[in-house]
């Protein structure tokens, strides 16, 4: 299949090239903007992207049809891969179970291809006049754009790191002394893209672009351009990414190889070099606090910390998932649809999954056996042609022409390493840079003249691309459509203009009647109204329509644990079997989710079904230990069955630990949970087991109160019960301990009702112990209680739409704010162990129950 360039028409190449320029400018202004990587998801910013994303596609097939004669690269199998890959993304959103939200995410991919296709066509060929000049003019457009990339962020990043430095100020100011300190990298380089590991991305592409713009100039020139290197690499330190460095390392050491082997560095230079860069890399190693924390954590531990061990269980995720659909994969942009389904048998995920933090396992779930294949072959042939030009590389080609090939492929070479840590093709700017680096490798590597192809072949690829561009329309005019509907729509929300926002969002619901986002933001406002409104049958009405549309947006997509638990709880009181179906499917989905045992428990409580109720109650104090605190223990419905639910759990853990399928670190865990239950509720345990299996939080507390003498009234205190322990001692001594501690927790946010409250406590507690204190009865009385309830920020980046209201659990948390302010960290953190022991628990507990 050639690729066609026109050699006859000036009118046509002016077109082209104008497509072109529009296209790349209109995407580096898009990327510059501030949160680049989710504007995108926002109309009318949508809507831009959409149309930026099929420039390139339109100037290839208008090209086509109005050229006489064509060429075609080279290496026709280059050509046939891509050609096959593009009409497999096409294929495996088709065959997708969310297809048209396939075809919406794929035109990124696409475009990447489109792109690629377009600057070959317009590079030429080397043996070609004027290839070089092109080739030059590129580089300085690149870094043109990373030069105001990098002012762009690294302004940004210093104005954040100055207003954190104020905040800090000025809570220590208020304090009396420094009860805080900051590091300037504390605060993680995310501008302007939104994400401190597209910051990183970003900062391994450009890296080689303008190391070899300093290579190649010469004088004031070469000065600069160096500055501009040690700029990005100083970005690439701000963004405290973990595979940003794991990327530079490829890139150093992919140097360090060329020079030793191509320029035959002297072996006491060579070792110098690596010495410098070992440097560097280490350097940059011991500064990034993430990196310093999972060193230390594993060599406590023996064990990756949270975070990691959910990494680790996205990518075996990621593979079931191209296992399950071996062909075709999912479809591309599926992931957040799909990813639940494989949630509860992981043993640690995360709630929301945009994607699988690896490009490789990304592209197997999504496009499957063919589609991975494709990119690794492609990879492959990028090397080998590198690989093939290097021997007459000095004859070949002048020193820019070596800079530009040279620093296509280091970028492309380390954002390869990169990937394996993070995916970032569903960003157009980064599918962008790929493809111009795969281009200028596959052009610059091109000098073989070809023959003039026929006018009937150049019709046919003009007509093959204008097919796929009107297939991709065919799918993408509603869903545009219906976004602009719900933009307006929220447009009279936020006017309070009810009946005008609903009847936009029906349009919306009606234009694309297979996207449950329409349903599920319009059941958040009826149910943010229902909170506001004080009447009680309107509030029952709108509580009702909430009700219909998260019933029918679950009718679209079954496995949506947001609707499920939602219903669950909106349920709870009008159908409480009802509400029980639906509590068991959002646990199944996600088995750590804060609250599902609670009101699952509750449920079969209405139900009198008190015994299984206190097996699934107990599931929620193992969960989160911290919940056997929550002043709902304290209502009349839960108190009678509050030493069922402990005896239910201490069961249940020591079952799971004798199990003999249990980890040695997974069994630690749940000895320290057994007895933290214990130790709060005032039962029989072992004040040695929470020493022995504790953290670097909780050992000192519970060596504390062994033996109270080992806290003496002149530490200072790094802990925050510390504080509360100094303060209730000595209030003379420590009079701002108290102040300073709820300082540091709510910085400005401290509100004088609370420390007046707690000033309250420790004085009704002076000729009590501590340990009265810290479980005093007012932790679950106001104004010290909290409540709150849970908000899914990520929601709209997962369904790709920024324009809705942000769903908020229907579930009220109430929290011991004694707990939260001062113990918190001797609790193990929600989610803690691993969701396999829950399913199967509620797996075998149901057929207990059906057996009875």
């Amino acid at each position: 299949m050639p690729i066609s360039l026109p050699n006859n028409r000036p009118s046509c190449i002016l077109f082209r090239n104008a497509l072109l320029c529009i296209s790349l400018i209109f995407l580096a202004v898009l990327t510059l903007s501030p949160h680049g990587a989710t504007r995108i998801y926002a109309w009318p910013w949508n809507f831009y992207m959409q149309t930026l994303l099929l420039l390139p596609l339109l100037a290839l097939a208008i090209q086509c049809l109005c050229v006489k004669k064509t060429f075609h690269i080279r290496d026709n199998t280059t050509v046939g891969i891509l050609t096959f890959l593009l009409f497999w993304i096409l294929a495996s959103a088709t065959l997708s179970p969310f297809s048209e939200q396939s075809f919406e995410a794929s035109t990124t991919l696409i475009y990447a291809i489109g792109l690629l296709y377009l600057i070959i066509v317009v590079l030429g060929s080397p043996h070609r006049s004027g290839y070089t000049k092109k080739i030059r003019r590129l580089h300085y457009f690149l870094a043109g754009f990373f030069i105001l990339f990098l002012f762009i962020s690294l302004q940004g990043w210093m104005i954040g790191v100055l207003r954190h430095a104020q905040e800090v100020q000025t809570i220590n100011q208020t304090a009396g002394e420094t009860i805080l300190s900051y590091n300037v990298f504390d605060i993680r380089n995310e501008r302007p893209l939104g994400h401190s590991n597209y910051t990183a991305g970003m900062a391994i592409l450009m890296l080689p672009w303008l190391a070899m713009l300093g290579w190649t100039s010469s004088g004031k020139q070469r000065v600069a351009w160096s500055l501009a290197s040690g700029l990005s690499l100083f970005l690439l330190f701000s963004s405290g990414s973990r595979g940003g460095l794991l990327g530079l390392t490829a890139l150093i050491a992919g140097s360090i190889s060329y020079l030793a082997i191509r320029h035959k560095v002297r072996k006491k230079n060579l070792l110098l070099i690596i010495g410098l860069a070992t440097l560097i890399v280490v350097g940059i190693g011991v500064s990034n606090k993430r990196i310093k924390d999972l060193v230390v954590h594993f060599a406590t531990h023996r064990t990756l910390n949270e975070g990691d061990t959910q990494r680790m269980n996205m990518l075996k995720a990621g593979w079931e998932m191209g296992m399950d659909r071996f062909i075709t994969g999912y479809g591309p942009g599926t992931t957040p649809r799909v990813y639940p389904q494989y949630r509860s048998e992981l043993s640690g995920g995360v709630e929301t999954a945009l994607q699988l933090h690896n490009t490789p396992i990304q592209i197997w779930a999504d496009l499957g056996i063919f589609g991975i294949t494709s990119c690794i072959l492609l990879l492959g042939i990028l090397s080998r042609r590198i690989q093939k030009v290097l021997p007459s590389i000095p004859e070949t080609f002048s020193k820019n022409s070596q800079g530009t090939l040279f620093a296509a492929g280091f970028s492309l070479f380390g954002y390869t390493v990169f990937s394996l840590t993070d995916y970032q093709l569903d960003i157009p700017i980064f599918a962008a840079l790929i493809a111009i680096n795969s281009a200028v490798i596959l052009s610059l590597t091109n000098f073989e003249k070809t023959k003039a192809r026929n006018l009937p072949r150049s019709y046919m690829i003009g007509a093959t691309i204008f097919a796929v561009l009107a297939i991709l329309l065919v799918h993408l005019s509603p869903s545009i459509r219906a976004r602009s509907f719900f933009s307006t729509s929220i447009n009279y929300l936020e006017q309070a203009n009810f009946s005008s926002f609903l009847d936009y969002a029906k349009k919306s619901m009606t234009m694309a009647p297979w996207e449950p986002y329409y349903l599920n933001a319009t059941a958040s406002a009826f149910l943010f109204g229902s909170r506001q409104t004080e009447s009680s049958p309107k509030r029952d009405n709108l509580i009702t329509q909430a009700i219909n549309l998260l019933t029918r947006s679950l009718r679209l997509d079954p496995d949506q644990e947001l609707c499920h638990f939602n219903l669950g709880w909106l349920y709870l009181n009008r159908d409480a079997a009802l509400a029980e179906n639906h509590f068991i499917k959002a646990a199944h989905l996600v088995p750590d989710k804060g609250g599902v045992y609670l009101g699952y428990g509750l449920s079969l409580l209405h139900q009198q079904k008190a015994e299984k109720a206190h097996h699934v109650l107990a599931l929620e104090t193992i969960n989160d230990p911290r919940f056997i605190t929550s002043p709902i223990w304290d209502t009349p419905l839960l108190k009678p069955h509050r030493a069922e639910m402990l005896r239910c759990a201490t069961e249940i853990i020591s079952t799971w630990k004798n199990s003999g399928g249990v980890s040695l670190p997974t069994q630690k865990k749940l000895t320290y949970t057994q007895a933290i239950l214990l130790w709060w509720a005032e039962k029989d345990f072992q004040i040695e087991t929470l020493i022995t299996n504790g953290n670097s939080f909780s050992k000192p507390f519970f060596q504390f109160l062994q033996n109270p003498g080992s806290l003496q009234l002149e530490t200072i205190p790094s802990q925050p019960w510390q504080s509360l322990y100094l303060a209730w001692k000595d209030p003379s001594k420590h009079s701002q301990t108290l102040h300073q501690a709820l300082l540091s927790r709510y910085r400005l946010n401290l509100f004088p009702e609370r420390e007046n409250a707690y000033k309250k406590l420790l004085e009704d507690f002076r000729n009590s112990s501590f340990l009265d204190l810290i479980k005093a009865p007012a932790g679950n009385e106001l104004p010290l209680m909290k409540t709150y309830q849970r908000k899914r920020i990520a929601y709209g980046i997962l369904m790709r739409n920024m324009d809705g209201p942000t769903p908020v659990d229907a579930y009220v948390v109430q929290e011991n704010g004694i707990v939260a302010d001062f113990l918190a960290p001797i609790f193990p953190s929600k989610g803690h162990l691993p969701n396999t022991l829950f399913t199967n628990y509620l797996s075998n507990l149901s057929v207990t129950q059906n057996k009875k």
